[in-house]
């Protein structure tokens, strides 16, 4: 997504990236221009935020789980971008604070229009290595960003049996993903959950995809699946969880699909965030 959207579904990605669907281009927004200052800059501004747990009836309850410190990186998606909701971000550190009736703290580090490499980078802000320093539990949405949704409209690149436009991109992903899971790990304390999702589209979804026609529809599923299979077994290798919401969202008929996305077909939608946060609560033991 882009800085000046979310997308993103990224992000937030401001989106993942701003689709100008009806002129069929992507606006790349402002990519962080490249210069690690902006990106330095927006996680140094980022505030923790401490999640009181809901009253409870009960005068004296015995905490199921410690406190949680909650540490989320990637795109638009990640930021709550383009929704006008509760992310699912806040969603996680309110379960959190429910499940062990003590407050949890979040640090949302997110940033519209993120890709993998960036991401990297802001690793190396010492704000940002500082919250993972101190975190029980890291997600991380990254990726989506790292592909061009404009070349999927058309046949010469788009397709399901055709992702040579992408072919550097996946090559790439891994090695950059897995440097990423490796320096959250040396970072994070003994013992801390770090939780990878994966994307029910990298691209356009449901009805405002499903307009920009077949060979784009294809081609973006294609490219998800693909993606996803790429996040799934660098997670696993490097002692990561793999949260798959390809299965959450994608396999929903395209009417539901678009129901738990934002009016901008790229980022979730109140419905969406809370579906995101109930596979990471489930995938970190919280429920």
């Amino acid at each position: 997504m882009t800085d000046s959207e979310r997308p993103p579904h990224g992000d937030d990605r401001g989106p993942r990236r701003a689709w100008h669907v009806l002129a069929v281009s992507v606006a790349i927004g402002v990519v962080l221009a490249g210069m690690w200052a902006s990106t330095s800059k927006a996680s140094a501004s980022a505030l923790v935020r401490v999640i009181q747990p809901r009253p409870s009836a009960a005068p004296s309850v015995t905490p199921a789980l410690p406190p949680q410190r909650i540490v989320v990186l990637g795109d638009s998606v990640a930021a709550g971008t383009g929704c006008g909701c509760t992310g699912f971000a806040d969603l996680l550190a309110s379960d959190a604070a429910a499940r062990s009736h003590q407050a949890s703290t979040l640090s949302n580090l997110a940033l519209d229009g993120l890709t993998t490499s960036r991401l990297l980078a802001q690793l190396s802000d010492p704000t940002t290595a500082q919250r993972l320093r101190e975190a029980t539990l890291v997600t991380v949405t990254i990726s989506a960003n790292d592909f061009d949704g404009e070349l999927a409209v058309t046949t010469a690149c788009g397709g399901a049996a055709n992702l040579d436009c992408y072919s550097q991109g996946l090559t790439a992903l891994p090695g950059m993903l897995g440097s990423v899971l490796t320096r959250i790990h040396a970072l994070a304390p003994p013992g801390a959950r770090v939780l990878v999702t994966g994307y029910w589209n990298v691209f356009l979804d449901g009805d405002v995809g499903s307009q920009l026609g077949r060979t784009y529809v294809e081609t973006s599923d294609a490219l998800t699946r693909r993606v996803n299979t790429v996040l799934a077994a660098t997670a696993r290798n490097s002692g990561a969880t793999y949260v798959d919401l390809y299965a959450a969202f994608g396999v929903a008929p395209r009417a539901i699909r678009t129901a738990l996305l934002a009016p901008d077909g790229d980022h979730p939608s109140a419905a969406g965030h809370q579906l995101i946060a109930d596979a990471l609560a489930s995938a970190a033991g919280l429920t």
